[in-house]
């Protein structure tokens, strides 16, 4: 369905075993529905990682995953992590058109509503990381207050950053 410009997809894409590193990542399944104009996708890419969104050459592309971090760390275990707990969402936004132009249009969010843990080996604690959001719109990058503890120590990370990517030194 759709034209040679405007192609459509229809159909299903399985992943089985999946490795990285000779390590199981488990496996995936994306279904693939044509839409006026484009494709609407649906499915996971690996345990723990749960895709959906939309192509289309009028309205863009739209993209919402979502991260089970206890399912990655049975996935990657060369992250080396003795404990992993909290769900991360993100959501990405790219409008219509070409060149690079077009990708400083991009908006997006990671974002976790419950705290995140996580515990790499080579440290003696978990990092606890307080609910936060970290957006990227009309080319700035917006960290409101993200917070992270461990063993007592504290991090606060707030700001903004402007990313012009025709101009890399002004960023």
């Amino acid at each position: 369905r759709g034209t040679e410009k405007s192609p459509s997809l229809s159909g299903q894409m399985a992943f089985a075993n999946l490795r990285w590193a000779h390590q199981p990542m488990g496996d995936g399944a994306i279904r693939f529905d044509a839409v006026d104009g484009g494709t609407r996708f649906d499915g996971w890419l690996l345990s723990g990682v749960d895709v959906h969104g939309t192509v289309t050459r009028r309205t863009g592309a739209s993209l919402h995953a979502r991260l089970a971090l206890a399912q990655l760390q049975r996935a990657l275990p060369a992250l080396r992590l003795r404990r992993a707990s909290g769900v991360v969402a993100a959501d990405l936004d790219l409008p219509p058109g070409q060149g690079p132009e077009s990708i400083s249009r991009i908006d997006a969010a990671i974002s976790w509503a419950q705290p995140l843990s996580i515990w790499p080996a080579q440290l003696p604690a978990a990092i606890e990381v307080r609910p936060a959001r970290i957006t990227l719109h009309d080319g700035e990058l917006g960290v409101p207050n993200l917070v992270a503890r461990a063993a007592g120590v504290q991090a606060t990370i707030a700001g903004h950053v402007s990313i012009d990517p025709a101009d890399t030194n002004r960023s």
